[in-house]
């Protein structure tokens, strides 16, 4: 994608830079060699003018009017970080007034504009990078990559507003995400941070379970307190910051298993296990519990993600986020990916897989007594439905469902019925129709059974409404 710049001050400033474009590109009538070394040591020259240099960089600008030798000799080499990549980006916005930015390159590019001092540059990078960072979608797969890039470049401001960002989204990131690029301090200022989004205390734990695991313990600590196996990462840590960071976990809002887990990892300080023990038992038997010690914070509980319907089969639905991996990718059927599991009570012809396909494949269930087909969302994700689509299973209009209900259920054996649905035809060559519903509660499992011996021939269905996940 691209960004540019659109204030009318600078429009002037554009047009001459403009002018300059063709023979930048062809490298005619350049007075300047800018070159720099890439990783591999490969050495890049960048033939350029002086003038538009000057004109949209400080940094460019007191280099020619200072009496430093690159000055006199026309030439300079540039040695901070990633300039071979990043730097003849750079030159494009300079020339056109426009710049190529993925959402990986955003930081690195706005590093390159400060240490350059590109005033404009810098102001539209930083828009760039909020417009990004308001993107659940883009929050959601790459928040941690963009804070990655922010902490390697030391960018301070980057760094803080990412950190208020992956906060506020704590709860939509994958469990087993690795935050071991973090330094000590920005850790702690995430798990005590006031905007955390937390959905379980075991999402908290294993983030710093895993911190600890990838950093390593520096090798002062007592080998009889903690195992010293691990090779140290770049922010070993000593005893007392590991326990500041498990102090953050409030052992007693975890179940049974979880503590299990806990209690068998050598690094989890065993006091503050006990301490949760302790506290579950007296918020069991009703007694006061004190926190004098504990860190405080506000946690928030997200309500999840909304779908709303547009039209049959649009890119708004719950399946269809999914499949393509939250809209970044190209659709893929969730069934085979093991996202969601689609069921049919029996199979007369084409196979669960293709209720989740968005594809026209004649799918049927046999003719039987409360024939049904389902969805499981799985463990992580539950939906609280405020429409569903359904297509036709064949390309002809015949054996279409006159009576059905909608069920959801949170443990696929005590069903809820949602809606019924009466002389409601979808008709032929697989067409489709929507239905509003009303629901108040979330469902890990929906379903569409027929209460009477009849076929249930539908071949795909998209849901929407509110979704609740542990992992996006």
């Amino acid at each position: 994608m691209t960004f540019s710049d659109s204030v009318n001050a600078s429009s002037s400033i554009l047009e001459s830079s403009k002018s300059f474009a063709s023979f930048f590109r062809m490298g005619k009538y350049t007075d300047f060699v800018v070159a720099t070394t890439s990783s591999d040591g490969k050495v890049s020259e960048h033939p350029v003018h002086r003038v538009i240099l000057a004109n949209h960089s400080e940094f460019f600008q007191a280099l020619f009017d200072s009496p430093f030798r690159e000055s006199h000799e026309g030439r300079i080499q540039l040695h901070f970080e990633d300039t071979s990549q990043i730097l003849p980006r750079i030159f494009e916005f300079m020339y056109t007034g426009k710049i190529s930015a993925s959402i990986k390159d955003i930081i690195p590019i706005i590093h390159a504009a400060e240490q350059l001092q590109i005033t404009e540059l810098i102001r539209l990078g930083k828009a760039q990078l909020s417009k990004f960072l308001s993107n659940p979608d883009i929050v959601s797969q790459y928040i941690i990559e963009i804070m990655q890039e922010a902490v390697r470049l030391q960018s301070h401001e980057s760094v803080k507003e990412c950190l208020d960002v992956l906060a506020a989204n704590f709860d939509s990131i994958p469990i087993d995400t690795d935050l071991s690029f973090m330094e000590f301090p920005t850790l702690i200022q995430l798990l005590s941070h006031a905007s955390l989004v937390l959905d379980c205390e075991y999402r908290l734990f294993k983030a710093v379970l895993l911190y600890v695991e990838k950093n390593g313990l520096a090798s002062s600590l007592e080998e009889d307190e903690y195992s010293s196996t691990w090779s140290l990462g770049s922010n070993a840590l000593h005893r007392d910051q590991v326990f500041e960071l498990f102090e953050k976990i409030s052992f007693e809002k975890m179940t049974v298993e979880q503590l299990e887990e806990a209690s068998a990892s050598p690094l989890v300080p065993k006091q503050l296990l006990v301490k949760g023990l302790l506290i579950s038992l007296k918020l069991a038997k009703g007694l006061p519990v004190t926190t004098v010690g504990r860190a405080t914070r506000q946690r928030k509980t997200r309500a999840g993600r909304d779908f709303t319907y547009r039209s049959d089969f649009d890119e708004e639905g719950v399946l269809y986020f999914l499949g393509s991996q939250g809209r970044t990718t190209r659709f893929s059927n969730p069934h085979l990916s093991k996202l969601v599991q689609c069921r049919m009570s029996s199979v007369l012809t084409g196979a669960p897989e293709n209720l989740s396909s968005r594809q026209q494949i004649a799918t049927c269930t046999r003719c039987e007594p409360n024939a049904w087909i389902s969805i499981d969302f799985g463990p992580s994700m539950a939906l609280k439905p405020t429409h569903y689509t359904l297509q036709h299973g064949h390309h002809k209009d015949n054996v279409n469902m006159r009576i059905w209900g909608f069920e959801g259920s949170t443990n696929n054996t005590d069903w809820d019925l949602i809606s019924t649905h009466r002389d409601s035809v979808l008709g032929g060559s697989f067409g489709s129709k929507t239905w509003e519903v009303e629901c108040g509660k979330h469902y890990r499992y929906l379903r569409i059974i027929v209460p009477t011996k009849y076929f249930v021939q539908i071949s795909g269905f998209e849901f929407y409404g509110n979704l609740k996940s542990d992992f996006f």
